[in-house]
């Protein structure tokens, strides 16, 4: 299997790393060269090509990260709660598109509730055929349905995104495409 050699300084990555090296799916070993602050050195990563592809995605993903923020679109996560059924919680999250930004086929591990804040949003849900809603309107996506969202006004739109999930899985997933299954399309 190919590995990538990174060069790894911040500190974004770090729980992600701990992960990847705990799991047995990255090896670290520090880095030659100058210590930076705290007398903390940055650490030579080696991680198989397909490790690096799902970290990336999961990094791009992290609520409340600047980093995270796909261009156009700014995702802020407003509250998160426990519920009373085990297992799951309630996180809140205000998603802004700019005008003609959208997001790619992704799910959830549980329900989303689906509020336009302001301008029209485009939502292709998988199986469904798409639908426009606009300020005021609503829209639920069942557990585990790939879905997308684009901006089709001409001004910034936002929905306030509610999601019902399991607890400790990521809130968001992204559908990759890869060579062999866009050869069966």
């Amino acid at each position: 299997m190919k590995k990538y050699a990174q060069k790894i300084t911040g500190t974004l990555l770090t729980g992600a790393i701990l992960f990847l090296t705990t799991v047995g799916f990255a090896q670290t070993t520090p880095a030659v060269g100058n210590q930076v602050a705290d007398g903390i050195r940055p650490l030579h990563v080696e991680i198989p090509e397909a490790a690096l592809t799902n970290l990336a995605m999961i990094v791009r993903l992290t609520p409340n990260e600047a980093t995270a923020q796909q261009s156009g679109i700014m995702r802020t996560e407003l509250q998160r709660h426990d519920l009373s059924a085990a297992g799951y919680e309630a996180v809140q999250v205000r998603v802004d598109f700019e005008p003609g930004t959208a997001f790619g086929l992704h799910t959830h591990p549980g329900e989303e509730i689906i509020n336009v804040l302001e301008g029209s949003l485009e939502y292709v849900i998988e199986g469904e055929k798409p639908v426009v809603l606009k300020a005021g309107e609503v829209l639920f996506i069942p557990a585990g349905k790939y879905h997308s969202a684009k901006n089709v006004g001409k001004v910034k739109a936002s929905e306030l995104a509610t999601y019902i999930v399991q607890k400790g899985k990521p809130i968001l997933l992204l559908k990759v495409e890869t060579p062999s299954s866009k050869a069966k399309n």
